[in-house]
């Protein structure tokens, strides 16, 4: 595996370098053994009001044949012309004339910029007279690079799972699963060839259609001499290989509840208006297998028991050295309910915090040292107070927890007896039978 140095938003990775080794499907080695720092995994993008899905890259960013492609179908003299090209408006008028309907507009890449940035799609001759300013004033403010640059990270290039995809890394994640820097020339062509209609010529819904778009694109880049004949002929002669990108979120119970405290922190939508990247605990890897564990489980469940058909459940996974969130699983299917009862559902505080708690006490004493505490622990329903009685007094700690647990043992045994003796009861058994029940359960 060939590393690239790569860098974003709080996060940086050396290249280099890995050998892994795989045996049964498993990695059986990797070397060199130091550990092999990867890129972030992204669990979801925050989309403002539009709805859109972008990821601003720099120029550099964007492979050179991307650049030829996208310049060889939407404006091959974008480095010659100041904004519009007189040329270009002359061929469309001709053609609007010929057709007697708008089709063509003849705008230059810059003219494109400026209409996506500041106007409307409509087309009217007003619109076209600001757009051409606009493209004016733009030119003169901006270096040609800086143009292209703001082009390919905001063009349009369709919509997926009814998301706007703004920008060439967002297409290329969208199309080929992969970020904008790791496109082949194929790929490259295919998106440089559908922007003047994404939708109509999406390789989503239409791919034989897309790949003639980068067929197209493929023998204007050769007409322009950024491509040779033999490099054309190699990749017109290949299929379109269509690898969609992961749709929604990873993660989503977790993603929102990270959501809700980073704009609890910083106010609604900040996350999406300042353009924030946010880190998380989240171990993918970890998360699909809590997942497909709870699954499973409650399908083993509903199996063993069909009263139970419905019944909800939820998982949280922590490292122990620091307590950082690794997995959390809010329900059985977020599809259906966004409710997340790891962190939203009220229930009882399970038996096993208990120790829990008093080992985060034992870590700051000794073991066989006694602390004091104010305590007034009650049962809700009968009254009947815990172990540790009233008031304030002090216990040894490791005692107190086997004491504690003893009591909620049987405190549970005498519920599960006066569940049986009710049965009993109803089922007229001998009070014999009854008294021996009760013996043996030592109560």
């Amino acid at each position: 595996v060939i590393r690239r140095p790569e860098s974003g938003p709080g996060w940086q990775v050396p290249g280099g370098q890995v050998l892994v080794t795989f045996r049964d499907n498993k990695v059986a080695s990797v070397s060199p053994e130091s550990p092999a720092i990867l890129p972030p995994t992204q669990l979801a993008g925050v989309r403002g009001a539009e709805n859109e899905a972008r990821t601003p890259r720099a120029l550099q960013d964007f492979p050179e044949h991307l650049r030829h492609a996208v310049l060889a179908m939407e404006d091959a003299r974008f480095y010659e012309h100041p904004g519009v090209s007189v040329v270009g408006i002359a061929r469309a008028l001709v053609t609007n004339v010929i057709s007697g309907r708008t089709k063509a507009g003849g705008s230059t890449l810059t003219q494109q910029l400026a209409k996506n940035l500041f106007l409307s799609q409509e087309r009217t001759f007003s619109r076209k007279a600001n757009e051409l300013l606009l493209a004016f004033a733009l030119e003169r403010e901006l270096s040609k690079d800086e143009i292209l640059a703001l082009y390919l990270n905001e063009i349009y290039w369709g919509q997926s799972g009814g998301v706007a995809i703004c920008g060439a890394d967002q297409a290329a994640r969208a199309f080929f699963g992969k970020p904008v820097d790791r496109l082949s020339l194929g790929e490259s062509a295919t998106l440089a060839g559908i922007i003047s209609s994404p939708n109509a010529y999406s390789p989503l819904r239409h791919p034989e259609v897309a790949q003639q778009r980068r067929n197209i694109a493929l023998q204007r880049m050769a007409d322009e001499f950024w491509l040779d004949a033999e490099q054309v002929d190699a990749e017109q002669a290949l299929d379109l290989e269509i690898i969609p990108g992961v749709q929604g979120r990873r993660a989503p119970y977790a993603v929102d509840t990270l959501l809700d405290e980073v704009e609890a922190t910083l106010g609604q939508g900040a996350i999406a208006a300042q353009g924030l990247t946010v880190h998380s605990t989240i171990h993918p890897p970890l998360q699909r297998l809590a997942e497909q564990v709870l699954a499973e489980s409650m399908a083993k469940l509903e199996a063993a028991y069909p009263r139970a058909t419905g019944v909800q459940a939820a998982l949280v996974t922590v490292r122990v050295s620091d307590g950082a969130v690794l997995a959390m699983v809010g329900g059985r299917d977020y599809g259906s309910s966004q409710f997340n009862r790891a962190t939203l559902a009220n229930r009882q505080v399970p038996l096993g915090c208990g120790p829990a708690v008093h080992c985060n006490c034992s870590s700051r004493h000794a073991p066989g040292s006694s602390i004091s505490a104010t305590m007034d622990l009650r049962d809700t329903r009968t009254g009947a107070s815990s172990c540790m009685g009233h008031g304030r007094q002090a216990f040894a700690i490791r005692p107190a927890v086997r004491h504690a647990m003893e009591w909620k043992r049987r405190t549970i045994e005498r519920a599960l007896v006066r569940c049986r003796v009710a049965t009993c009861r109803k089922r007229r058994i001998q009070p014999q039978r009854l008294r021996s029940c009760l013996l043996w359960r030592g109560l």
